[in-house]
């Protein structure tokens, strides 16, 4: 690597990714196979609702958008206040063909959310849980991202990029690949890694503030200015990396 990112810089930088588990509330990325038909359409992929489901756990789940929750309620003949009874199949307005694919994400999706409250908890069996979650959906990209930050917490970085592997290509998955590159003076596969996730047509606040410290640290000034004024354009930016970007502008 050409120069480290020193100090407070790399602490930042660390801990707005690895701090906590992703869960079901953190920006993630889905698979684009689950889309909306048209209502006219009339066609519904049936799902059977569980014991403990709620509307913004699927729109997480199945949109990647818990704030798409009252939408997809409603889309499914339901008040978005109103929750079906378990063992209930609700009808949502996907192509019914993917029954069997939304089955296996929402499966897999209660693991993790059964995983994040024993990690919550500290107790043990949430890496049992989120290798059930995986084995569930293996090309969703949550329960990987989980468990490799599980593994980067203990300083285990082979089995992180083992379990990510599978799903480097998506955003998340390329940022913590992206950071163990650079952590590890891999230059050139970490700018490789941090591209991918800057493909996110509305990249999140940690993704940015990683670019920014590879860009600002490699020579690309103009390129990590729009990192840290992208990041201080956003309000809901953590208040740590919107100072971290304040910083670095005023040193330029």
């Amino acid at each position: 690597m050409g120069v480290p990112v020193k100090g407070s810089m790399r602490t930042v930088l660390a801990a707005s990714v690895l701090v906590s588990f992703t869960g079901c509330v953190t920006r993630t990325t889905v698979t684009g196979q689950f889309v909306f038909n048209p209502a006219h359409t009339g066609e519904r992929c049936m799902v059977t609702w569980a014991s403990g489901d709620y509307w913004e756990f699927l729109a997480w789940a199945i949109l990647s958008d818990p704030g798409a929750s009252a939408v997809l309620a409603m889309a499914a003949g339901y008040h978005p206040d109103s929750l079906p009874a378990p063992g209930t199949r609700v009808g949502l307005p996907l192509s019914g063909d993917m029954e069997a694919a939304l089955e296996r994400r929402l499966a897999s999706a209660r693991l993790v959310r059964e995983a994040s409250v024993l990690r919550r908890q500290g107790n043990e069996g949430v890496m049992a849980l989120l290798g059930a979650a995986v084995a569930e959906d293996p090309d969703w990209s949550v329960p990987r991202t989980d468990m490799a930050i599980v593994y980067l917490e203990s300083g285990d970085r082979q089995n992180a990029e083992g379990i990510l592997e599978p799903v480097a290509h998506k955003y998340t998955p390329a940022l913590l690949m992206a950071m163990m590159d650079w952590e590890a003076g891999l230059t050139e596969s970490a700018m490789e890694r941090i591209s991918e996730a800057m493909a996110d047509p509305d990249p999140p606040p940690e993704t940015l503030a990683a670019a920014g410290v590879m860009y600002t640290v490699t020579g690309n000034a103009y390129l990590a200015a729009q990192a840290w004024r992208k990041i201080l354009e956003d309000p809901d930016a953590p208040s740590h990396i919107r100072l971290m970007a304040m910083e670095m502008l005023l040193r330029d």
